[in-house]
C-alpha cells in the first residue's frame, strides 16, 4: 500500500488537526467511504489508496497521536502561535458545531476544552465560551469547562462580563477550595472590580496552595489583571511578593 499526501498537509497545523476530528467523528462514514473509493481530495490536498485496510490503520495511528497531543493542555499551548486566525476561525466553526451535534458519550471531552482553550488564546472568546457552556448544561460544576468560560469572560474586560466570571469562581472556591487557581483567578477579578482586599486574600490563599508549582505560575504576579491592585495596594502587593519569593525559595 502507498498512500500520496501531499507536503502541505504536514505544513500546515490546522488541516493536520481538523482531520483528526473528522476522522474521529466520521470514522464510520470514513471507513464506508474508503471501502468505495480509491481517491478523494480534502482541504485541497490529493490522497490516492492502493490498500484501503493499511490506509485505515495508518489513519488510526496518525489519529491516536495527534489526539493525544490535543489531550494534553501542556501540548496545545504551543500550539497557539503556529495557528493563523483564518484557520482558528475555520477550527472554531468545526469545533463548535462537534460540540453540539456529537453526543457526549463519544465526545473526546478533553480535547474539545484543550481546542477551547487554543481559541480562547486566539482571542476568539465567543467560540471558546460556547464551547464551554456545551459542556456546562450537562456538568454544571465541571472545574475546567467553569475555569475556562471565567477566564474568558474575565478577558474580555468588559465590567459586567468581568462581573460574571467573578460570581462563577465565588463558587469554584466553595465547591474546590483546595485547587489553587480558581483563587488565582478569582484574585484577579477582584483586582479588576476594585475588591482588593479580597484580591490580596485570595493572592496569599493561592500562594499557599503552590500555585507558583504551576506552569508560568512563577510569572503569576506579574498578570496585567493585578496591575490596578499593586497601583492601589503598593505595599501589601510587596508583601505578596516577598511571600511568594520565601514560597518558591
Amino acid at each position: 500500500m502507498e498512500t500520496v499526501v501531499l507536503l502541505q498537509i504536514i505544513s500546515n497545523v490546522f488541516w493536520l488537526i481538523l482531520l483528526v476530528l473528522i476522522i474521529v467523528v466520521f470514522r464510520r462514514q470514513l471507513k464506508a467511504l474508503l471501502d468505495s473509493l480509491g481517491r478523494f481530495d480534502i482541504a485541497g490536498t490529493h490522497f490516492e489508496f492502493r490498500d484501503e485496510k493499511e490506509t485505515l490503520e495508518s489513519y488510526a495511528v496518525l489519529s491516536e497521536v495527534l489526539l493525544q497531543i490535543l489531550e494534553r493542555r501542556e501540548s496545545v499551548v504551543p500550539l497557539v502561535p503556529l495557528i493563523s486566525d483564518k484557520s482558528a476561525r475555520r477550527l472554531a466553526t468545526f469545533t463548535v458545531q462537534y460540540a453540539r451535534e456529537v453526543p457526549e458519550d463519544d465526545q473526546e471531552l478533553e480535547m474539545v476544552l484543550n481546542v477551547a482553550l487554543l481559541l480562547g488564546r486566539k482571542e476568539r472568546y465567543s467560540d471558546a465560551l460556547e464551547i464551554a457552556e456545551t459542556r456546562l448544561k450537562k456538568h454544571p460544576n465541571d472545574l475546567d469547562a467553569n475555569q475556562q468560560k471565567a477566564l474568558w469572560l474575565l478577558s474580555s474586560r468588559v465590567p459586567a462580563k468581568v462581573r460574571s466570571a467573578d460570581k462563577i469562581l465565588d463558587r469554584l472556591v466553595n465547591l474546590y477550595p483546595n485547587y489553587p487557581s480558581v483563587w488565582f483567578n478569582r484574585a484577579l477579578t477582584s483586582s479588576l472590580l476594585g475588591n482588593y482586599d479580597q484580591a490580596l486574600s485570595d493572592l496569599k490563599q493561592a500562594i499557599e496552595l503552590h500555585y507558583w508549582a504551576f506552569p508560568k505560575g512563577r510569572e503569576m504576579l506579574a498578570d496585567p489583571s493585578l496591575v490596578a491592585l499593586k497601583s492601589a495596594k503598593p505595599s501589601e502587593f510587596k508583601q505578596i511578593e516577598d511571600e511568594l519569593s520565601r514560597s518558591m525559595a
